[in-house]
């Protein structure tokens, strides 16, 4: 809601937390730096009274230093005691993309210029009663991304996700409500199908996991279907997607749905500092985010280039 991707005018919210120093706010950085002498402390009980503003009421002192105590003494501890006492929302599960520079990508282009232009999908099929996703990309000559999305939920998720906006997202023709208690997987397939063929889909991306019998569809339908798992192995795709997006380069037109999705998402860095999309630690559903790199995996293996011509060059 801060974010204005999810506008909801029935929702209050403040939030109180501990403070960066001057130094730290003056470089973007909100929260307090882990190290930093200046910045408020959530071992300093003189700063308390921010995050507590009922205190000492509420909680009480002693139960707050005795929180406070055990967690020093018992690192496993210290994490939760830093989000639930003290609002700190900690570098291992924040937000993977900078929505500021998500909303500097709000461009679009229009379908007049994308015909003939070579196109790659990605397809993101969720459970019975989640969402669905299908996302289109163009590259472009000048190393844009052009993007076009598609989403999918039953009728009964809209009773069963009120704090959702999606009524407000199917009026506006950005969500696709089908029938009944679980997804229509028939009208789903149907649209992606009309999809694909509309744009010259050359290849579309899939996980066999979810969507093995679907592609199968699809591919006797004359669409060319490539088995991408997820995970790590859509490392480079996703670091491509961040270029992209610090670049102003991902031209998704505003899609309100897919900013949402990408305000949830957060990522899990491997032993080797690769990087996967991590649904369980995201904030919500982050199928569109999931379906746009899949779409990139196709681009990037059919035109890989070099990775200083995203990424710069560092010279020693």
């Amino acid at each position: 809601m801060l974010d204005a991707v999810a506008p909801n005018d029935s929702h209050f919210v403040y939030i109180c937390q501990l403070d960066a120093c001057g130094e730290h706010r003056a470089a973007g950085q909100v929260a307090p730096v882990e190290g930093c002498e200046r910045c408020d402390s959530w071992k300093d009980e003189a700063v308390w009274i921010k995050t507590n503003p009922s205190l000492p009421v509420t909680p009480t002192l002693a139960y707050l230093r005795e929180q406070v105590r055990e967690a020093v003494g018992m690192p496993g501890k210290e994490s939760l005691v830093r989000r639930l006492n003290f609002c700190e929302w900690l570098e291992s599960h924040s937000r993977w993309l900078d929505m500021d520079s998500w909303r500097a990508c709000e461009g679009g282009v229009p379908e007049a210029e994308l015909a003939g232009l070579p196109c790659y999908a990605g397809l993101d099929l969720g459970q019975s009663d989640d969402f669905s996703a299908v996302v289109r990309v163009w590259p472009l000559e000048d190393g844009r991304m052009a993007v076009r999305c598609q989403f999918w939920v039953p009728q009964s998720a809209l009773a069963a996700f009120p704090n959702r906006p999606y009524d407000v997202w199917r009026r506006g023709g950005h969500l696709v409500v089908t029938e009944g208690n679980v997804t229509d997987f028939d009208q789903v397939e149907a649209e992606i199908i009309e999809l694909c063929r509309a744009s010259g889909v050359l290849e579309l991306a899939y996980d066999k996991r979810f969507a093995s019998q679907m592609a199968l569809h699809l591919e006797g339908a004359g669409l060319t279907v490539i088995d991408t798992p997820q995970g790590f192995a859509l490392n480079e795709a996703l670091g491509r997607l961040s270029d992209l997006v610090k670049a102003g380069k991902l031209l998704h037109g505003g899609h309100p749905v897919l900013g949402w999705m990408a305000s949830q998402a957060v990522v899990r860095h491997g032993t080797r500092g690769e990087i996967r999309l991590d649904k369980e630690k995201s904030g919500d559903k982050v199928d569109g985010i999931a379906a746009l790199t899949m779409a990139l995996s196709r681009v990037i293996v059919q035109n890989p280039g070099s990775v200083y011509e995203h990424r710069g060059v560092l010279i020693l």
